[in-house]
Order: structure tokens, then C-alpha cells, then sequence
């Protein structure tokens, strides 16, 4: 559950148990077997609840019922359901962290044990976060459309644990910054910035993942009115990159208004670094010769 705001202790079972009545009649408190907030408590964030139920038919039943949330009183219309994982897959991802935290304790001992473990050696070892102090190292970079990561996070975190340094989503429509999914997508050893749609938080929104062990600095951009961009700076092999996720609704008619904040963006990010990855969904078309889209793109 999202965006049930946080008050004195005991009365977020009280406001629960008010929205699943109304979905679900018979619902009863026997019926709920843990309650509790995820995350830590900061200032301004509502943290997202963790339900868990006696029997799955009482879950389904009320995602089923969904729809009557919209006829809920003003000061609980806001909240959100879904349940994009199971508890099998809770248990896979707490499994995953657990044994990346032992390998990279693993890793660390090994290293303080054999200073002169050569690096064919290394790479037979286990499964390992790749080094990046060598100067042939390349980074591995991914791009999708995701369309709603709610019910893809695991698809998300297979895509990442399969060697990709940096992955940019569009349109992933999350709905807070901690939303479960997106914090579920991301492999314990990553890091992620993200943006939200502020007047439409079910659709758009871009999310940068990559790896901890990276230096960043998310950069500041000025209003856009015609597409959603974010802007992260990484440090690599003492190399800066910088990454600039945009998404442009293909809702949206294509104006020269368009052409000229990304121009605008684009001056301002070639002044920091020579080395600029651009990458999202422009809709725009760029196959056809005719069309003044293609030749001003």
C-alpha cells in the first residue's frame, strides 16, 4: 500500500482496515497476518505498507475489487494497491542479497589473504562485481521502454545481473521515489536516480540504475514543458560520463519547442563533458527523409 500518510503508531491499521472494508466486506482483522512499513522513516515520505494476508483469496478478491479506491472519501483517494511480488519472490530477492553480501565479504578476504592472486585466477573464483581500474574496460549499457516497471522488477533485475553497468528505463510510471518495485529492480550492489511525473504519476517517469561502486552526481536541469529528462554524472576509470535520460510522449505533437529545449539541454551538457550519452524514447520519427523531423533531429 502507497501513499497512506504516516501518523501515531497504531493508527495506520486503523486506516488500513477502512480502505480493505471497502473493497471487501467481510474482511476482518484476524485476517491480516503482518502489518508493517517498509524502509526508514524520513521526514515528507510517506514509507509504503507491507500487507500480508491470512488466505491469498482475500488478497485477490480485493485487487479485483480495485476499481471502488476511486470512490473512497478525498483523504484516502490517493493511496495505491498492487502486489507485483509474491512472497516466493521476496524470498528470491532477499536470498540474492544475502549472497551478494557473502561474496563481497568473501571477495574482501580473499584479497587481504593472496595479494598476488593473479587476475585469471580472480575471474574463477565466484561471481564478482568486474573491477574497473583497467584501462580497457568498457561500460555496458542498456536501454528500455519498460512501460510500467510495477509487475517487471524482476525482469529488470535479471536484465542488470546480466553485466550491465548502467540501464536507463522510460515510462517506468512509478509512483514514489521507494515504490517496492523499483527498489525490488535493483540488484543489491546498485544505485539508482530516478524521475517522476509530477502531474501524472501513472504514466511517464525515468529511472537510471548503476552500479555502486560508481562516483555520480545527479545534475540539476532547468523546466522542461516538452519532454522529461534526467541528467546523471558518472566517474569511471578516472573518466567522467554523462548520462541524459529524456522521454518525450508520443501524445504530444512534435513543435519546434521541443527541438529547441533539447538544443538548449544539450549545449549546457557538452560544456561539462565531452563525453555525452543521450538515450530514451523520443518519438520521433528519424527514417524518413521528407519529413523536417528527421532533418532537424
Amino acid at each position: 500500500m502507497f501513499r497512506l500518510a504516516e501518523e501515531t503508531t497504531g493508527n495506520d491499521k486503523i486506516a488500513v482496515m477502512k480502505i480493505l472494508k471497502h473493497l471487501l466486506d467481510e474482511v476482518v482483522d484476524t485476517d491480516i497476518t503482518r502489518l508493517a512499513r517498509l524502509g526508514k522513516k524520513s521526514d515528507g515520505v510517506a514509507r509504503p505498507l507491507l500487507i500480508c494476508f491470512e488466505d491469498i483469496k482475500i488478497k485477490n478478491t480485493i485487487m479485483k475489487n480495485l476499481f471502488k479506491m476511486k470512490s473512497l472519501d478525498a483523504t484516502l483517494r490517493h493511496v495505491g494497491l498492487n502486489h507485483e511480488l509474491t512472497i516466493e519472490q521476496r524470498k528470491e530477492i532477499k536470498t540474492l542479497t544475502d549472497e551478494a553480501k557473502l561474496k563481497e565479504n568473501s571477495d574482501k578476504e580473499e584479497k587481504n589473504g593472496d595479494e598476488n592472486i593473479n587476475d585469471s585466477e580472480r575471474k574463477t573464483s565466484g561471481r564478482k562485481i568486474k573491477d574497473f581500474d583497467q584501462k580497457d574496460e568498457k561500460l555496458r549499457l542498456g536501454l528500455l521502454n519498460i512501460r510500467s516497471i510495477i509487475k517487471k522488477s524482476d525482469d529488470v533485475n535479471e536484465i542488470i545481473r546480466d553485466k550491465i553497468d548502467v540501464l536507463i528505463l522510460t515510462e517506468t510510471w512509478h509512483r514514489s521515489h521507494d515504490e517496492i518495485s523499483v527498489l525490488s529492480a535493483k540488484p543489491a550492489e546498485y544505485s539508482y536516480v530516478d524521475y517522476l511525473r509530477p502531474y501524472d504519476a501513472n504514466h511517464g517517469g525515468l529511472i537510471i540504475y548503476f552500479r555502486s561502486i560508481f562516483k555520480f552526481r545527479k545534475l540539476e536541469l532547468s523546466q522542461l514543458n516538452t519532454f522529461e529528462a534526467i541528467a546523471i554524472k558518472i566517474i569511471c576509470n578516472r573518466n567522467d560520463y554523462l548520462f541524459l535520460a529524456i522521454y518525450r510522449p508520443g501524445s504530444l505533437p512534435v513543435t519546434p519547442m521541443f527541438f529547441k529545449e533539447l538544443s538548449s539541454v544539450l549545449e549546457s551538457m557538452t560544456i561539462l563533458t565531452s563525453n555525452l550519452v543521450v538515450a530514451g524514447d523520443f518519438n520521433v520519427r528519424v527514417d524518413r527523409r521528407d519529413s523536417p523531423h528527421t532533418l532537424t533531429v
